[in-house]
C-alpha cells in the first residue's frame, strides 16, 4: 500500500490557519464531512504537525472508523472486524441464557447437586465458563483479523503507529495494542448482556426468554437510548446501563452525552453487573429445586 500525497491529505483535513500557510489550503470539515469542534480539531492539527515534522505517512488513528476511513487498507479492515464482536455477543447470550434454565428443564440439575458442591460454585463455574469461552472467540477473531488483512493488504503498513493528542500532549502507541483494546473495549457489552441473560435464566428457568430479553437488549439498546437522548432531549437517560456499554464510542469522546466520562461508564456497568450477578445468585441458590 502506498501513500500518495499524504501532505497534502493531511492540510485539506486542517482549518487551521498555521497548517495553510505551510501546505494547500483545506477546508473546516473533515473530509468525512462531519464539522470539528475546536478541541478536536486543536487535536487534529497538533497530530498533523506532528506528522508533518517527522514525516510519518500513515497514522493508525486515521483509520479507526473501520469502513468509515478515507481509505480501505490493512488498518481499516483490522478495525471495521471489531463490528463482528455483537455476532458473537448473540452466541454467548445463547449460551448464558441456557446454561442454568436448560439444566432445569430437563432434570439434570439434580445430578449436580447431589455432588457435595456448594450452590454458589456451581453457578459461578457456569458463569466464568461462558464467559471464557466468548473471550477465546474474540481473541481468535482479533488474530484471524490480523492474518487476513496481511494476506490481502500485505505488511507495508504494520508498523505504523497511532498517534492522539490526549492531555495537551502527543501521544504515540503500538497499533496492535489500540487496536486490541477496541476489541476489549467492545467486548464488555457482551459481557453486560451475557449476565443479563444469566441473571434471567436463574431467576424465570426460562431459557427463551432470558435469550430473547437479552437479544432485544443488544440488538435495541442504544437504539432507544438514542431516541430519548436526541429525540426527546431526556439526559438522565446517561444513568441506563445501554447509554454506556459502547465503551469504545465513550472512550473516543463520540458519546451523545457531554461530559460522559469512561470512569462513569464503567461504574454504572459495575453497579448493573453486580445486581445482576445477585438475581442469579438469588434465583440459584435460595430457591427450592
Amino acid at each position: 500500500y502506498e501513500v500518495k500525497n499524504y501532505k497534502e491529505n493531511i492540510a485539506n483535513q486542517q482549518p487551521t490557519s498555521s497548517l495553510q500557510e505551510m501546505l494547500p489550503s483545506g477546508s473546516a470539515t473533515s473530509d468525512s464531512g462531519k464539522e470539528e469542534t475546536p478541541i478536536s480539531a486543536e487535536a487534529n492539527m497538533k497530530v498533523a504537525l506532528y506528522r508533518l515534522e517527522n514525516n510519518i505517512e500513515v497514522n493508525v488513528a486515521d483509520n479507526k472508523e473501520g469502513f468509515e476511513a478515507l481509505d480501505v487498507n490493512f488498518w481499516s479492515v483490522c478495525f471495521a472486524s471489531n463490528s463482528l464482536i455483537k455476532i458473537v455477543g448473540m452466541l454467548i447470550i445463547v449460551i448464558t441464557g441456557g446454561a442454568l434454565a436448560n439444566e432445569f428443564s430437563s432434570g439434570t440439575i439434580k445430578f449436580l447437586l447431589i455432588n457435595p458442591v456448594k450452590r454458589w460454585k456451581i453457578l459461578l463455574s457456569k458463569y466464568i465458563m461462558s464467559i471464557t469461552f466468548g473471550y477465546i472467540i474474540i481473541f481468535t477473531m482479533y488474530i484471524l483479523s490480523i492474518l487476513l488483512s496481511m494476506l490481502f493488504f500485505g505488511t507495508d503498513m504494520i508498523s505504523a503507529e497511532y498517534i492522539s493528542y490526549i492531555d495537551g500532549k502527543i501521544v504515540v502507541t503500538n497499533g496492535f495494542f489500540e487496536l486490541f483494546k477496541t476489541y476489549m473495549l467492545s467486548s464488555i457489552n457482551v459481557v453486560v448482556m451475557a449476565t443479563l441473560a444469566f441473571s434471567i435464566s436463574s431467576l424465570v428457568r426460562s431459557a427463551s426468554l432470558a435469550i430473547g430479553i437479552s437479544l432485544f437488549s443488544l440488538l435495541s439498546g442504544n437504539v432507544i437510548i438514542s431516541i430519548l437522548k436526541e429525540g426527546f432531549a431526556i439526559d438522565w437517560t446517561r444513568y441506563l446501563l445501554f447509554a454506556n456499554t459502547d465503551l469504545a464510542k465513550i472512550a473516543s469522546g463520540n458519546s451523545i452525552y457531554t461530559n460522559h466520562s469512561l470512569t462513569f461508564a464503567i461504574g454504572v456497568i459495575a453497579v448493573h453487573l453486580i445486581v445482576f450477578f445477585l438475581i442469579a445468585w438469588d434465583g440459584f441458590t435460595r430457591r427450592e429445586i
